[in-house]
């Protein structure tokens, strides 16, 4: 379904969806992902509802927009383990009964047999990051590698690019930041404990991950200082900040938490 502020919800797709992704960049789509028999696989629609279109004919979910919305970067299942497929925008999926003779159709961009669970592009389109299990691999648009970090103490949770010269990584104990063309650490903030969830305020300089001991961490890069908003009944798996960074969205509850970090931030407060 989908709504504006003041309108009722209406609803968006004909087909069962079990993962709603991206909204286009150009605000012209709404990509989506189904398991619905021969209906399975990635689909486009309008946000008025109207031309629905199958991209994909496959295991294929977290679905991302390139920043000029002219690509879909997704993970497919397709040969039995989970890798990274780069398409256009107006490419059809080789393995769709109906795909017509064009040569545009979906390219394999990893081959590996660790699961990748993240894919994130950088805001001028220049870089593509990719987590395979304990690594972060970038590549450029040509979707050559570029370089590829060493092993994270566990799985890499999350990804986040701040701004287009630096990628931010989340694991067990630890938000990495990282040059994005030269893959050079340029600073570490360590916390014992799980990190499920990341993100980075506009301007870069408060992390906000949370915790798989329901919590939300946070810190400020300039002052290297942390804190935490705790009690949480569930782990907060989805974190939004707003366009000027005052105000940071948790979830984690049955209700959204909104925590203010104007002036002197959210400690010592109430959501």
């Amino acid at each position: 379904y989908i709504a504006s502020i003041d309108d009722s919800p209406a609803r968006l797709s004909d087909i069962e969806v079990t993962e709603v992704g991206d909204w286009s960049p150009d605000g012209e789509s709404v990509v989506f992902s189904s398991t619905d028999g021969d209906r399975t696989g990635i689909h486009v629609r309008n946000p008025d509802g109207v031309n629905q279109r199958q991209m994909t004919c496959a295991k294929d979910y977290h679905a991302t927009w390139s920043p000029d919305s002219k690509k879909l970067a997704f993970i497919s299942e397709r040969d039995g383990n989970a890798d990274i497929y780069v398409m256009d925008r107006d490419a059809m999926d080789d393995l769709c009964p109906d795909k017509n003779d064009s040569r545009l159709e979906a390219y394999q961009l990893t081959e590996t047999d660790e699961k990748e669970s993240d894919i994130s592009w950088s805001p001028d389109g220049n870089w593509f990051a990719v987590s395979i299990s304990r690594r972060v691999v970038i590549y450029n648009v040509q979707y050559q590698e570029v370089w590829r970090s060493e092993d994270h103490p566990s799985t890499v949770s999350a990804i986040a690019w701040s701004g287009n010269k630096e990628l931010a990584t989340a694991c067990y104990g630890r938000v990495t930041f990282f040059g994005s063309s030269s893959g050079e650490v340029h600073q570490e903030l360590e916390w014992k404990g799980s990190l499920v969830s990341m993100v980075l305020s506009p301007n870069g300089d408060v992390v906000a991950c949370g915790s798989q001991d329901n919590s939300v961490h946070f810190w400020r890069r300039s002052t290297g200082q942390d804190s935490m908003m705790q009690g949480y009944p569930t782990k907060p798996s989805n974190l939004a900040f707003d366009h000027s960074g005052t105000l940071l969205a948790t979830g984690g509850s049955d209700i959204v938490l909104v925590w203010s970090f104007e002036g002197d931030g959210p400690e010592g407060t109430y959501p």
